[in-house]
C-alpha cells in the first residue's frame, strides 16, 4: 500500500486524531535515531542533519533525550524493546526509485526507516539543496505527530505534548514534490543587506551580528522545513547584470538606445542596463557565453528589471505593436518574444534541448499582438503577474501564444508594512487560476519574518507543496495554532479579509486617478502608506477585542504566547497606522503630531522587541517597507541618525521625476497641462507644459530649505517639440534671480542641463520656476527629473 504527500491515508489522519489503530503502542523515551554514514559527503550531510531534525523534535513532543549513532549499515539486531530510527536507509528489500522529488518513509513495528535524494553543497540549508531524507522526516513528523511549523523560530513549532504513539505493524508512505521549485523565499535577514541598513535603525533595535545570522538560519530552517526550494539546476533573474562592464566600452551597441540617443545607463543603473534586442550580435554573443560555461540545459536570458533603458532604436521600436493611443512602455512584449525565438533558434543548434529561461513581467508581462513563441519545449516562461491582473485571462492568452512551460514568480509576499492587508484569500485565488498550465514550479519572492504576513507564508508554503488543498483547510491548520483560541484568531483573520476586499477596490481607484504605476505587490506597501487613512479601516479596537476574547479560554503556555504576540501584533499595526497617517499630513502641509507618533510607535517597538521580532533594518531602511520616507520627515530622527548617515540621503534637497505620479511639491502654473506618460526621460511619467508665442511659467516651487555658503548642484531634462526654443530653470533667492539654466531644442531628444552654485550668505530658502521658451506653434514642453543636492 503506497500513501502520498497529497492525498493523506485514513491512517495518518486516525495518528493526529489520536484515534485507536491496529498495531503497537511505542515509548517515545526509548527511541533511539541510527544515522547512515554511507555515500559522498554532501548525502551524509544531509542525513545528519535530518537525524538532528527528528532528534529535536522528538525530545520536544516527548521531554525525554534521544540518542543519535551513526552507523555505516543497518544495525543486525536492533533492540525490540526500542523505537528504532533508520535515518538515510531504505527498507531492507525496498525497489523504491531513486526520483529526485520523491521521500520516503516505512513503519515495520517497531523500526521506521527514512530516505530519499540527496545534492548538496557546502550549505544543507540552501534553496537548490535536495534534501530527500530531511523531506521524509518532516513529513513523518506532520503525518504521524500532527507537527506544523508556521513561522520561523522554535517558538514558530507547532506540537502537542505525548510521551508515546500508537504505530501500525506495516506502513510506507511516499511521497513526491507536484513541482519542480516550490519557493517561497526567505531571505529577509541576508547579511550584506541588513548590515547595509543598520545604521539607519534607532539604536536601541539595531541587530547584532549574531542576530542576523540567527535569524538567517531561522528563516532558512523554516523554509526546509516547510519544503521549499528549487529542485531542479536552473538559472534565471537578472541575466545581462554584468554586461555594461564587460561590453560597453567594447561593444555599446549591445545596449539599449536611451532617449538622450546614447547607449546604455548612468554608472548607478549599469546593472539594470537593458538590450538592444534586434542587434543579431547580442544573440551571437549570448550563445558565445553559453558555450563557454558550458552549454547547460537551462539558459537565462531574462532582461534586467526596473524600468530604465529600453532601447529606443529604430529597429526596435519597429518590433513593438502598440496602438495609437498608447504610449512607449504600455506593450514591449513583441520585441522582446522576437528576442527570445532568435537566442532560442541559434541555441537549439548547439543543444537541442535546451531550455531557455525569459521573465514575462513590467512592460512586456502582456501577451504579444503579433509574434507567437516559436519553441515551446525550449522555452521557460516566469510570469510575474501585475497586482491586480486577472491570471486566468493573463495565463490563458500567454498559452494562446505558444507559452508551454510556465513557472509562477509574483511578489504577492512582498509587503513591507506591519499593516495586516487581509489578502490571503485573494492571491490564494490568483495562484488556483494558474492552473491553465501544468505548472513547472513557483517562486514567490517577499519579506518572511513580516509578522503581519506570517499567515499569508505559510499559506503559500502550504499552496504550492499541495496545489489542491482548500484554503479553509490551510486556514484551519494555522489556527489550530491557538488551541481553544483557534475561532477567535479565524475570526480576527476573516475581519482583515474583509477590509481586504475593500482595500482592493480603494486601490483601483487610486491607480486610475492618480495614475499611480503598479507592477506587481511589491508596490502594494508604499500604496498603503501613502493612502493610509483612505485604504484602511480603522478596526484595530474590533480586532484587539476578539482577540483578547479569547485571553479566558484554557491555553497551553506555547498556545497563549502566540496569542499574546498575535495581540502585540495588533497593537503595533494600530501604531504603524497612525505614524502614517501623521506622516501624510505633514508631507500635504497639514497641522500633524508626526513626532509624536513616531515616539510612541518607537517605544512601543523597544518595549515588545521579542514580541513584535522584526527585521528592522530592512524596515528603516528600505523603501518598500513604507517607512522610510515618514522617518526622514520625524525632526529627531533626522537630526540624530540620518545626519550622521550622509550616504543614506545622499545629501538630495529633492530628486522629482513625477514616477508616483505627483506634483512632489511643485505648484502648478498658467502653463502646466498635466502629467503624462507621453514622453519621460528616466521612467514613464513627466510633467506636460504647453508653450507659447510668449514666453511663460510652468510650475514653481517654493520654500526649499538650503543651508547658506555652502554649494549645490541642480539638474533638469527637458524635451522640445516643435518650434520651441527652449525650457529655462530660474532659480530666485531673496526676491532676486540667482541664475537661469536653459535646455535647447536638440530635435527628437531629450537633453539636460546642471549647474554647480553657491547659496549666498544669510539665505536659507530658494525658489525655482520652470519657463516655456516661445513656440508660434503653441508646442508642447515635456520636464523630468528635476534634481537638488547639496555637494560634499
Amino acid at each position: 500500500m503506497k500513501y502520498y504527500i497529497y492525498c493523506f491515508s485514513l491512517l495518518v489522519v486516525l495518528f493526529v486524531s489520536g484515534f485507536t489503530v491496529t498495531g503497537a503502542e511505542f515509548n517515545l523515551k526509548n527511541g533511539v535515531i541510527y544515522v547512515s554514514e554511507n555515500g559522498n559527503a554532501g548525502s551524509v550531510k544531509i542525513n545528519k542533519f535530518a537525524a538532528g531534525e527528528l532528534r529535536k523534535h522528538l525530545e520536544l513532543i516527548s521531554g525525554a533525550k534521544i540518542k543519535i549513532e551513526p552507523v555505516k549499515t543497518l544495525p543486525a539486531n536492533p533492540g525490540k524493546d526500542k523505537l528504532n530510527f533508520f535515518v538515510g536507509f531504505k527498507i531492507p528489500g525496498s525497489k523504491t526509485d531513486g526520483d529526485k522529488l520523491s521521500c520516503h518513509y516505512a513503519i515495520r513495528g517497531h523500526n521506521i526507516y527514512f530516505w530519499g535524494y540527496n545534492r548538496s553543497n557546502n550549505d544543507v540549508l540552501n534553496y537548490s539543496t535536495l534534501r530527500g531524507t530531511a523531506n521524509a522526516v518532516y513529513l513523518f513528523l506532520e503525518n504521524v505527530f500532527g507537527v506544523k511549523w508556521i513561522y520561523p523560530g522554535d517558538k514558530g513549532i507547532v506540537y502537542k505534548k505525548r510521551s508515546s504513539i500508537i504505530l501500525p505493524d506495516k506502513l510506507d508512505f511516499s511521497g513526491k514534490q507536484k513541482f519542480n521549485m516550490t519557493m517561497a523565499r526567505t531571505y529577509t535577514w541576508k547579511a550584506k543587506r541588513v548590515k547595509a541598513f543598520n545604521k539607519f535603525v534607532p539604536a536601541e533595535l539595531r541587530a547584532s551580528d549574531r542576530e542576523i545570522k540567527e535569524k538567517d538560519h531561522e528563516q532558512k530552517l523554516w523554509g526546509a522545513r516547510n519544503r521549499l526550494g528549487r529542485w531542479r539546476k536552473i538559472s534565471y533573474g537578472h541575466a545581462f547584470t554584468n554586461w555594461w562592464d564587460k561590453y560597453g566600452k567594447t561593444h555599446p551597441e549591445y545596449f539599449g538606445l536611451n532617449p538622450y540617443g546614447k547607449r546604455g545607463l548612468s554608472e548607478k543603473y549599469k546593472t539594470r542596463v537593458k538590450i538592444c534586442v534586434t542587434n543579431p550580435d547580442v544573440v551571437k554573443q549570448i550563445i558565445a557565453d553559453w558555450k563557454k560555461s558550458g552549454t547547460q540545459e537551462y539558459l537565462n536570458i531574462c532582461e534586467n528589471d526596473g524600468t530604465m533603458g529600453y532601447c529606443r532604436c529604430p529597429k526596435c521600436m519597429a518590433l513593438d505593436t502598440r496602438t495609437k493611443d498608447e504610449t512607449f512602455y504600455d506593450h514591449l512584449t513583441d520585441r522582446y518574444v522576437y528576442f527570445w525565438n532568435k537566442v532560442t533558434e541559434q541555441a537549439r543548434k548547439v543543444r537541442p534541448d535546451v531550455k531557455l529561461v525569459v521573465y514575462v513581467y513590467s512592460y512586456y508581462r502582456l501577451p504579444p499582438r503579433r509574434e507567437k513563441i516559436e519553441y515551446p519545449e525550449n522555452m521557460l516562461i516566469g510570469i510575474v503577474p501585475k497586482f491586480m491582473d486577472d491570471n486566468q485571462k493573463l495565463f490563458s492568452e500567454w498559452r494562446k501564444a505558444g507559452a508551454k512551460h510556465v513557472f509562477l514568480r509574483p511578489n504577492d509576499l512582498a509587503h513591507g508594512p506591519v499593516i495586516y492587508r487581509g489578502l490571503d484569500k485573494y492571491f490564494y485565488d490568483k495562484f488556483q487560476a494558474s492552473k491553465v498550465f501544468k505548472l513547472w514550479g513557483a517562486d514567490y519572492d517577499g519579506y518572511c519574518g513580516n509578522r503581519a504576513i506570517d499567515f499569508d507564508y505559510f499559506m503559500t508554503a502550504k499552496m504550492i507543496n499541495d496545489p489542491d488543498k482548500k484554503f479553509e483547510e490551510i486556514e484551519d491548520e494555522y489556527c489550530s495554532a491557538y488551541g481553544n483560541a483557534a475561532p477567535a484568531v479565524k475570526k480576527f483573520l476573516a475581519l482583515q479579509r474583509q477590509d481586504g476586499k475593500t482595500m482592493i477596490k480603494k486601490i483601483k481607484g487610486i491607480i486610475e486617478k492618480d495614475k499611480v504605476q503598479f507592477l506587481d505587490s511589491s508596490f502594494l506597501g508604499v500604496v498603503i502608506a501613502r493612502n493610509a487613512a483612505k485604504l484602511i479601516k480603522n478596526n484595530f479596537a474590533e480586532a484587539d477585542k476578539i482577540l483578547k476574547s479569547a485571553g479566558s479560554l484554557k491555553l497551553s503556555e506555547s498556545e497563549r504566547e502566540k496569542l499574546e504576540e498575535l495581540i502585540v501584533q495588533n497593537q503595533h499595526a494600530r501604531l504603524t497606522y497612525e505614524f502614517f497617517v501623521e506622516g501624510n499630513k505633514k508631507k500635504a502641509g497639514k497641522k500633524n503630531d508626526l513626532n509624536n507618533a513616531a515616539k510612541r510607535l518607537l517605544d512601543f517597538r523597544i518595549k515588545n522587541k521579542n514580541a513584535v521580532r522584526m527585521c528592522w533594518p530592512v524596515q528603516y531602511g528600505r523603501g518598500v517597507s513604507g517607512e522610510k520616507e515618514y522617518w526622514a520627515e520625524v525632526s529627531w530622527y533626522r537630526k540624530n541618525i540620518l545626519k550622521k548617515h550622509k550616504e543614506g540621503n545622499k545629501d538630495t534637497v529633492f530628486f522629482d521625476s513625477f514616477d508616483l505620479p505627483a506634483m512632489d511639491g511643485w505648484r502648478q502654473r498658467d502653463n502646466f497641462v498635466e502629467i503624462t506618460k507621453e514622453k519621460a526621460s528616466f521612467d514613464k511619467y513627466s510633467i506636460k507644459l504647453k508653450s507659447t508665442d510668449k514666453k511663460r511659467i510652468g510650475i514653481s516651487k517654493h520654500g526649499v530649505k538650503v543651508e547658506p555658503g555652502k554649494k549645490y548642484k541642480v539638474s533638469f531634462d527637458s524635451f522640445l517639440e516643435g518650434d520651441v526654443e527652449y525650457a529655462r530653470l530660474r532659480c530666485v533667492a531673496s526676491g532676486k534671480t540667482l541664475f537661469n539654466i536653459l535646455n535647447r531644442n536638440k530635435g527628437n531628444l531629450w537633453t539636460c542641463k546642471s549647474k554647480k552654485f553657491t547659496v549666498p550668505e544669510k539665505v536659507d530658502k530658494l525658489t525655482f520656476y520652470v519657463y516655456t521658451g516661445p513656440s508660434k506653434q503653441n508646442a508642447s514642453v515635456f520636464v523630468d527629473k528635476i534634481s537638488l543636492k547639496k555637494l560634499n
